[in-house]
């Protein structure tokens, strides 16, 4: 969460104040052949038939950062930027030509790396991204924007309420000065002493807390609470934890001024403006500080004025340094030095976004940050044999925190692609990825085995015969090892990845297995991505199709709980079951069933989804339908 306090400050000082298509029996059979598969070798996850084409997504681990962002972009987006914030499909800029003119909400495309809107407002100052748009506080005009991200248009302006009290006399207006999204609200704080809350469906606005002796620097939402800080010198330093039920304050002691705070994995940490000392909220689940206090956990040693937090604390110093604050030591590591002072700065998935004084935004990459999977190679050796942890050759795939969950970006081997929403009590972290899709030589026949870091699954003895690849490269059929497949198979080998086609006694003849070498060709991005390309006569199966991309998540416990995605039309009021179907608290329809000792529960997300969750664990089940969501699911056509 950047800070935008110097920003605002500048400006008030010139201011005066006035598919049913999955049908019940393919996914009863599936699970039967996917059972039996899985008994027969819990390493080894079938991919039903065929040629792949598209892309499947390596995630890697989550590690301590490294002092080294992978790279860095720099852009102009002109005036003088105040925040800077990341969602609904972009990073979001404001700026302001002067102090008290007008500016603009700026847009960029974070995998182009380009401005590709810019919405021009009467007045700008802090922002938020979330509950479906994006929200900008305007100071003067005692007022919060509502931009539409699906138009970049302005959809709405919620005039802010009369305070209920008066800061001077006949003055009760309520001055905002941050946003911030959470709980199905969008929350807003002012330097006088209140928050309120706005309904994002009606736009109406709740009084929720309010002190007018009180200066509030900012607000921000997770960890089960709303949280509020004021400005103030110790002793009177203090954060306010705000029920967002009940709007019930509990105020905690701070040893120092806060200028900023940010609520990650471990809680709420705040940023102490004069040395860049980062503090532990006390009073939070998962933490054994001292209740409503504060735990010191690193320092940068230097003036701060903005923390941001993704697998660190990230800290923009005022001289233009960003640091890292490894969460559970609180050791600190020199990310970059920025030719210039920061004043606001955001991490999303991938990169942490910086805004400085002069109207440049900063892109510091964290795909180098992170350390790599512990056997990625960039240059394998031809008989690697890894493990990638608890289920061997699987991906763990990385998550991010927001609002409370765990999301988890995933791509499917087609292209298809959306972001998992899961509750931190379904232990998502602990899921390792696979993936499957059907394809052939004419028809659908095949199945193609995917493994990170070793191929010793495929490779019991042999080689019994060998083929040349596409570009020259070698493919080798070899026999499988005892007790794990039950027919011979072809093994491709690009970068870290293991591929293996099944052949089976006389399936395939040479001629075909040969066609198959030479067709089939992939390779590793620089990221860790596995891509499949074919050369016809080969065909894939589409997203929506019999047998068309899934991808299978499971835990380390007997394989449970196996989750499956796939991609495909499907109607969320009309679930695949009608054995006993129940609406969530989120008025989600989801099928209940028991097969043997295992539990499912099935649903459509998004019109474009079909997940299904299957455990002996009953609880996780109805859990998961309670707490597992899909979102910006984009079909790969």
């Amino acid at each position: 969460m950047p800070s935008v306090r110097s920003a605002l400050e500048r400006i008030r000082n010139h201011f005066d104040p006035p598919p049913r298509g999955f049908e019940r029996l393919v996914a009863r059979r599936r699970r039967r052949e996917r059972n039996q598969r899985l008994a027969a070798a819990t390493v080894a996850l079938g991919l039903t038939a065929g040629l792949v084409v598209g892309l499947w997504t390596v995630f890697r681990t989550t590690a301590p950062p490294s002092p080294r962002p992978a790279a860095s972009g720099t852009m102009g987006v002109g005036g003088s930027p105040v925040d800077v914030a990341i969602g609904e499909g972009g990073v979001w800029v404001s700026t302001v030509t002067e102090p008290s003119g007008p500016g603009e909400v700026v847009r960029i495309d974070p995998r182009l790396g380009e401005v590709v809107s810019r919405i021009p407002l009467p007045e700008v100052g802090a922002l938020a991204v979330g509950e479906g748009s994006v929200w900008v506080a305007n100071l003067r005009s005692e007022s919060v924007t509502r931009i539409d991200p699906n138009t970049d248009r302005v959809a709405d302006v919620i005039d802010m309420p009369p305070l209920p009290y008066e800061v001077a006399e006949g003055d009760r207006a309520f001055l905002p000065e941050r946003v911030a999204t959470g709980f199905g609200r969008v929350w807003v704080s002012t330097a006088r002493g209140s928050v309120a809350a706005i309904d994002p469906a009606t736009g109406e606005v709740l009084a929720v807390a309010s002190d007018p002796e009180v200066i509030l620097g900012g607000v921000t939402a997770g960890a089960g609470s709303v949280w509020a800080w004021n400005t103030f010198e110790p002793p009177e330093a203090e954060v306010w934890r705000i029920s967002p039920e009940s709007g019930e304050v509990e105020r905690i002691s701070v040893p120092a001024t806060v200028v900023d705070a940010v609520v990650g994995p471990a809680g709420p940490f705040v940023l102490h403006a004069e040395t860049g000392d980062v503090s532990l909220l006390g009073g939070v689940d998962r933490f054994n500080g001292p209740a409503g206090g504060t735990v010191p956990l690193g320092t940068v040693g230097e003036r701060a004025n903005a923390i941001a937090v993704l697998d660190a604390v990230y800290v923009a110093a005022g001289g233009g340094n960003v640091y890292a604050i490894d969460q559970t030591s609180g050791e600190r590591t020199l990310l970059a030095a920025l030719p210039g002072e920061p004043t606001a700065i955001e991490a999303g998935p991938d990169a942490l976004w910086v805004t400085l004084a002069d109207g440049t935004l900063i892109e510091l990459s964290l795909k180098g940050e992170t350390a790599p999977d512990p056997n990625a190679t960039s240059t394998p050796t031809a008989t690697g044999d890894n493990d990638t942890g608890p289920i061997p050759a699987a991906f763990y795939p990385s998550t991010y925190r927001e609002d409370g969950k765990v999301v988890m970006p995933i791509t499917f081997i087609d292209g298809s692609s959306a972001e998992v929403m899961f509750d931190e009590d379904l232990r998502p972290n602990e899921l390792g990825a696979y993936g499957e899709i059907a394809g052939g030589l004419g028809r659908v026949d095949r199945s193609i085995y995917f493994r990170y870091g070793t191929g010793s699954q495929f490779k019991g003895s042999g080689p019994l015969a060998t083929y040349e690849g596409h570009g020259g490269t070698t493919v080798e059929e070899w026999e499988p090892p005892p007790g794990s497949f039950g027919c011979p198979n072809l093994v491709f080998r690009f970068g870290d990845w293991f591929v293996g086609v099944r052949t089976c006694q006389d399936e395939l003849s040479s001629k075909e297995k040969a066609e198959w070498a030479r067709l089939l060709t992939g390779r590793q991005t620089e990221d860790g991505f596995l891509v499949l390309e074919a050369i016809a006569p080969l065909a894939i199966t589409q997203a929506g199709e019999h047998a068309g991309p899934q991808l299978w998540l499971q835990g380390p416990e007997g394989l449970s709980p196996f989750i499956t995605l796939t991609p495909m039309r499907c109607d969320p009021d009309n679930p695949a079951s009608d054995e006993d179907v129940r609406v969530m608290d989120d008025g989600q329809r989801v099928s209940f069933s028991r097969i043997g000792k295992t539990w499912y529960a099935d649903w459509c997300e998004d019109r474009a989804m079909f997940i299904q969750v299957e455990s002996p664990d009953q609880d996780y089940v109805k859990a998961a339908a309670q707490g597992l969501r899909v979102r910006n699911v984009s079909v790969s056509q």
